[in-house]
This record gives structure tokens, C-alpha cells and sequence, in this order.
């Protein structure tokens, strides 16, 4: 037995244990060590080798990308998950492995084209990509839609998942018609976007145009346009002919329900007083034949900040996701004191009412993670402007970008969170000053964090910062 092994050894001779010892040897046997604790939902690895990371010289032993020298910026995942596009000033398409979650690099547009290399040109040129911000790639896997510094620009997807610049004037539009896009004057500071599911349309949020912009998409081609008249934006004056909502100003970012039937804006305009950060999250009914927008009356038109709105009050809401089947929206929001940065950040939790589309705060604790004392407390200080829900429901993944981390937070089944806890909660740069002595450290190209998404399938959580950090997901 082992225990008389370790005594015979320890003292030089064999040695009779006592009855209750061998009673005791035989129930660690049987019984075995204590298990080793569980690995939650939700926790995250990063995958090795040159799987685990892209980045521009390959350096910590990730793989190369020569056009990631802006590093990998804003990130958006294709519906199929063939594809990942990293927004750095340019557009880079990787190739995804669906299986081991490998990137490999499948070409680039940016506004002017980039020298050749080895015989072939890196990037193809697209005069109107001035800057990138955000993006989404249509239901139908056939376009890419990326805003810029003064508007958004359409891209042609090939079944690999390589772009093309698409021409004419549907191709972008923007504020003054330059570069040979189309005008549209309440394009200005455009941030978030979304293509309905049906594909008919687009939605932009202007958030220095302090309006929803409406545009018709051409579901064969990808062209866009804006709608005619007042039904091509939204706005709280009614400037450039929009036709008329309430707590729109600052609008930062958008998404569509699934059904088709409804359209909800995230606003984050900054107050006049010393505390910035008051925001609303606002709610159209969709007109799904013409794609224009109904803001609902009265109080279930916005939930939020504000004597127009109803519900609790917001901070500055720069970030949304849907739940599993619409049942939930998730927020990311923040205040900040002028002069002193953000103050308090968090995820609120919106039930969403199917028939209806109106949204409430959920009862009882889990309604939102954050700095807030009405809030389940976050592993995580300081949340960005980027979260991502898996398409399991069970997990939720924000970017702290002032301190390069990244936070892990658990969702129930019926919407409500919790932050994992210690290290698997937090996963943060090594070289990061603030450092969290409890998150995960020691990984490979996670710096100068900004964007987070996870594979369709759940199985793979992409992080975009001065390169890409790929992770497999325990489910």
C-alpha cells in the first residue's frame, strides 16, 4: 500500500500501520484527491502556437499579418464563420477554421493600395475607406458594411470570404457626396450599423448627426440608398428633412430584432454638467415592407435617462447585443466625470417584450454587472465599447480598453448575470500598468484591447487590439 511504501522508506524497515490507517489508505484509494475545481462555462485559453495569435511581425510566436500594422482594430465575425475582418484604417480578411480556430490571411482594401510584396499587391485600393469604425456583414453572407469617418461603405463578399470594392454610387455614402459616394447630410460621426434580417435594409447610427439613418439596400448588388423624404432618418428637430424622435441625440449604436419588426439605437450624448454619461436606449417599430421607422409612444419609446423615457436611469449607452430569440438586450453603458475618465461602467440587462417590442429593467439582482452599487459587481473595472453575447445565451464578453482586459461574465437562463470570478473573470495584458493581480496574465498579442467577438458556434472568443488574440471556449 502506498502509505506503508512512504513509512518503509521513511523509516528504513517495513512498518505494520495501524488498522485505522489501512482504513483510511483504502478509502483515499477509493475515493481518490479532492477534484480539481471545475472550469466554468464561459472560461477562456488562448490557443497555442501560432493558432493563438496574429499579428505584424509574428512576434511571441503568433502568426504574420504584414497589414496588421495598425494592429487589429474593430472586429466582425461572418453568420457562417468562415470569415473574420479586422476594421484597422483598412479592411484585412483572414480565412477562420472552423475546426482549430486558425486566422489566415485572405487580403485587404484600404484607400490606396498597398505595395506589392514577394510579386503580389497586399491590399487592393478603395479610395472611399477613409478610417473604419464599425461593422456587420449582411444575414445573406453577401456584403460587408463598414462605416468610416464621415460615412459607410459597401464591400462585395465572395464565398471565401475575400472583398471587392463594389462600384457606383451605392457602393458608399457619406456627408457631402465625396469620393464619388452618394450624400447624405445626417451622416456625421457615424458609429454602430445593422442589415435587417430580411436584408431590405440598413441602419447607421450618426451619433454627431444626433439621428438614426435609414437606407434601402439592394439585397442582388449590396447598393445602398437612402430612404426619401422623411422617412430616410431620424432625428429630434427634424433637420435634413428626418422625420421626428425623441432621445435620439448622440446615437452610437443600432441593432434590428430578428423578427424584422423592430429597430432599437443606443445614445450616448454627453450632458452639459460635470457628470457626462446620460443615455437612453430608444425603440422604432419597423415598416417591413418600406424599412422606414416608428419611434413607439409615450414612455415605451425609450427607456432610460430623461423626462421623455421611462425605466431606470442609463449611463451613456455606446454598445448593444440581443439575447437568445430576442428575449433580452444587453447594454453596455458607462458615466465619467469631466476631466477624470470614466466613473462607473456596467451591462444592463432590457427584458424585451416579443409582441410589442418595448423594453424593461429585469427585477431582482443580475439585472446588470458593473461599478454600480445596484449592480452584481464586475471582475472587471472600466468596461469599453465592445461586447459580445454567444449564440448559446451563456456567456458575455466585454473590453476593458483603459486597462487592456478583458471580463468574462456568466449569463442564466433567464437573462440575468454574474461575473466569473478570479482569474477566469479577467483576463488582462501582462505589460498593462494597471495591472489586476487577479485576472489571467502572460498572453500573446493583447495589448491596446478594442474589440471582442465570439464564433458563431461558440467555441472560439476573438479579442482585436494591436493584434488578434484567439481563445477557445470552455462550454
Amino acid at each position: 500500500m502506498l502509505l506503508a511504501k512512504v513509512a518503509a522508506r521513511a523509516y528504513g524497515g517495513p512498518v505494520i500501520p495501524p488498522r485505522s490507517t489501512l482504513l483510511a489508505a483504502s478509502i483515499v484509494l477509493l475515493v481518490g484527491a479532492p477534484a480539481a475545481q471545475a472550469v466554468p462555462t464561459g472560461a477562456l485559453r488562448q490557443l497555442s502556437g501560432k493558432r493563438g495569435c496574429v499579428s505584424e511581425r509574428g512576434h511571441s510566436g503568433c502568426s504574420q499579418a504584414s497589414t496588421l500594422a495598425a494592429g487589429g482594430g474593430s472586429l466582425v465575425q461572418s453568420p457562417d464563420g468562415r470569415s473574420l475582418y479586422a476594421l484597422n484604417g483598412q479592411v484585412v480578411a483572414f480565412a477562420r477554421d472552423r475546426r482549430s480556430g486558425a486566422l489566415g490571411q485572405r487580403g485587404c482594401l484600404s484607400r490606396e493600395a498597398r505595395t506589392r510584396r514577394h510579386g503580389r499587391r497586399l491590399c487592393s485600393r478603395l479610395p472611399a475607406l477613409r478610417g473604419t469604425g464599425k461593422g456587420v456583414v449582411s444575414a445573406d453572407g453577401r456584403n460587408l458594411y463598414v462605416t468610416t469617418s464621415d460615412g459607410i461603405v459597401a464591400m462585395g463578399r465572395e464565398p471565401s470570404g475575400r472583398l471587392r470594392a463594389l462600384h457606383g454610387q451605392g457602393a458608399c455614402l457619406n456627408r457631402t457626396g465625396r469620393y464619388g459616394c452618394a450624400a447624405a447630410p445626417a451622416i456625421n460621426g457615424p458609429g454602430g450599423l445593422t442589415v435587417s434580417h430580411d436584408g431590405k435594409n440598413a441602419y447607421l447610427a450618426s451619433y454627431d448627426g444626433d439621428a438614426i439613418v435609414v437606407l434601402g439596400r439592394n439585397p442582388a448588388t449590396g447598393a445602398l440608398h437612402q430612404l426619401s423624404g422623411a422617412a430616410g432618418c431620424v432625428n429630434e428637430d427634424g433637420r435634413f428633412g428626418c422625420s421626428r424622435g425623441r432621445a435620439v441625440a448622440g446615437a452610437s449604436d443600432v441593432v434590428a430584432s430578428r423578427d424584422g419588426r423592430f429597430v432599437y439605437a443606443a445614445t450616448a450624448k454627453t450632458a452639459e454638467d460635470s457628470l457626462a454619461g446620460d443615455g437612453s436606449i430608444d425603440t422604432f417599430a419597423r415598416d417591413p415592407a418600406t424599412g422606414a421607422l416608428t419611434q413607439l409612444p409615450g414612455a415605451a419609446g425609450c427607456i432610460g435617462t430623461g423626462p421623455v423615457c421611462g425605466g431606470p436611469h442609463l449611463g451613456a449607452a455606446v454598445g448593444l447585443a440581443p439575447g437568445p430569440r430576442d428575449r433580452q438586450l444587453y447594454a453596455l453603458t458607462y458615466t465619467a466625470d469631466r476631466g477624470e475618465g470614466v466613473r462607473s461602467s456596467e451591462v444592463d440587462v432590457l427584458a424585451r417584450n416579443g409582441p410589442s417590442g418595448a423594453l424593461s429593467a429585469i427585477s431582482g439582482p443580475g439585472n446588470c454587472v458593473g461599478d454600480a452599487v445596484r449592480c452584481r459587481p464586475a471582475t472587471v473595472d472600466g468596461f469599453g465599447g465592445s461586447l459580445s453575447v454567444t449564440r448559446d445565451g451563456k456567456s458575455i464578453y466585454t473590453v476593458a480598453g483603459s486597462i487592456d482586459a478583458l471580463g468574462v461574465v456568466s449569463r442564466s437562463a433567464d437573462g440575468s448575470l454574474t461575473a466569473l470570478r478570479g482569474r477566469e473573470g479577467c483576463i488582462q495584458s501582462s505589460t498593462t500598468y494597471a495591472a489586476e493581480r487577479r485576472c489571467r496574465r502572460h498572453l500573446r498579442a493583447f495589448e491596446g484591447l478594442t474589440s471582442v467577438v465570439a464564433s458563431p458556434d461558440g467555441r472560439f472568443v476573438y479579442v482585436g487590439g494591436r493584434g488578434i488574440a484567439a481563445f477557445s471556449r470552455h462550454r
